[in-house]
């Protein structure tokens, strides 16, 4: 009877039944040697053939966690009002129209342009810039000079 739990845990086994074990002494040393070998053999397989899924399914949870991760960040600090101004920066209101977007599509609409490798620089910029204007906007003598809402 042969088990295969890989797709779940990673783990195979294989258990045989052996009819009459009474009849012949057990080797413990040939048992360790046979799971030794089947399992460097395993490993080298799977190193040469998963190598590449186990990355890909490593990098596919990691932008779903970023997503996830922007969205409650978007949902929870900024106003619509604020992510329309993230989107003008952006210049993503050119490819829809801003005015009757929610606050939902807003979110997809900058979350997609900023999970984008393309537009790292400019997100950064972007990130950098907002970090200046909110600390303007905390001082007690520039904030008079600041015009932002």
């Amino acid at each position: 009877m042969a088990t295969d739990f890989q797709q779940n845990t990673g783990i195979t086994y294989e258990i045989k039944e052996i009819v009459s074990y009474e009849e012949t002494p057990v080797d413990l040393s040939e048992i360790i040697k046979t799971v030794e070998t089947t399992d460097t053999i395993n490993i080298d397989a799977d190193a040469d053939t998963d190598a590449g899924s186990e990355d890909d399914a490593d990098a596919n949870i990691d932008w779903e966690t970023e997503c996830l991760k922007l969205q409650l960040h978007y949902s929870e600090n900024f106003l619509v009002k604020d992510l329309r101004r993230i989107c003008a920066y952006y210049k993503i209101s050119y490819r829809r129209r801003l005015i009757n977007m929610k606050k939902d599509d807003l979110i997809t609409e900058i979350i997609m342009f900023e999970l984008n490798d393309e537009n790292k620089e400019i997100v950064e910029k972007r990130k950098r810039l907002w970090l200046y204007i909110n600390e303007l906007l905390e001082d007690k003598y520039l904030k008079q000079f600041i015009i932002w809402d």
